[in-house]
């Protein structure tokens, strides 16, 4: 019975995740084109001066600012966001708070990055073997590894 519930909200909850989704985008674009469009309109309120703020913010809850990507599937996602949460959106940026935008935007109000796995710069660098063993050598104190399955013994297993 507790796994059919848990089932039942599993589904529910993707289900409405998924509403909040352009059709046919897939959800890391869908929140990679929420988190570019959040930095630029940091930049644009950044460059703003406060009587032409309210101009601006109106510009971009039309979706303006979607018209700088240069993708067809990022510009639909754009556009997508702003015409499903274009009240949040601006109620957001008149608060008068254009830091953070990207955490407020894409994961708290949209919940347009909710579950997507986002790789920092750092996450995008291979490693050769080298480098993994000088990092192990580096932080064995920190590391734990096993024998490989070569070496063990009969009676080392169960």
């Amino acid at each position: 019975m507790i796994w059919i519930c848990l089932n039942w909200i599993s589904f529910m909850c993707l289900f409405h995740l998924s509403m909040g989704q352009a059709r046919g985008v897939d959800q890391s674009l869908y929140c990679e084109s929420c988190v570019e469009t959040a930095k630029e309109i940091e930049n644009v309120m950044g460059k703003a001066t406060s009587s032409d703020r309210l101009s601006v913010i109106e510009h971009v809850v039309r979706g303006n600012l979607c018209q700088k990507h240069k993708r067809k599937d990022m510009k639909t996602s754009c556009i997508h966001l702003f015409e499903i949460h274009h009240e949040k959106f601006r109620t957001e940026m008149l608060t008068g708070n254009s830091q953070h935008l990207e955490i407020r935007l894409c994961y708290e109000l949209s919940l347009a990055c909710v579950g997507v796995k986002r790789l920092s710069q750092a996450d995008k660098r291979t490693f050769e073997e080298d480098d993994i063993r000088t990092l192990l050598h580096a932080n064995k104190d920190r590391v734990r590894t096993t024998r490989p399955l070569a070496e063990m013994n009969q009676k080392d297993e169960l």
